[in-house]
């Protein structure tokens, strides 16, 4: 699920006409969301519990290149301000781990987002069931971990 029944937020930063770098978001009901994260009811954060809908940030990529120019932060940025002006309170972020790298880690924690809980082999049961490859774990199952990190705006 890929944020198909959420409000769609899709931002891209531009270098001289071409794409440099994207975000993509999206707003879902709890009960959507938390199937998305991959929760169980009893792992559900209390933060996240008297929240209707919350503002998920699913992906934010910047070109190689371009790392360390404050793009990645101006995203996000834009992001939680486009979350706060539809009335969203709570975002939330699945940040990929392995082998002690975190691909979104430091901005979440730079933006004051807090770490809620670490899921050992997050994708591990999807991966297998819809044959997904992973870059790390290569093609027989992702045995990578997560982090699910939530901030109040």
């Amino acid at each position: 699920m890929m944020l198909e029944d959420s409000k769609f937020i899709c931002l891209k930063a531009k270098h001289k006409g071409k794409v440099i770098g994207v975000a993509i978001g999206g707003i879902m009901d709890i009960e959507d969301a938390i199937k998305y994260l991959k929760l169980s009811v009893d792992d559900v954060p209390n933060v996240m519990k008297p929240c209707k809908q919350i503002g998920i940030i699913k992906t934010i990529a910047i070109a190689q290149k371009y790392w360390g120019r404050g793009i990645a932060s101006k995203l996000v940025e834009d992001l939680e301000g486009r979350f706060y002006g539809d009335g969203i309170h709570l975002i939330t972020c699945v940040a990929w781990c392995h082998d002690n790298i975190e691909n979104i880690g430091g901005i979440m924690r730079r933006y004051n987002y807090r770490e809620q809980m670490y899921i050992e082999n997050y994708w591990e049961k999807e991966s297998i069931e819809k044959g997904f490859v992973c870059p790390v774990c290569g093609d027989n199952g992702c045995f990578c971990s997560a982090k699910i990190y939530t901030k109040a705006i």
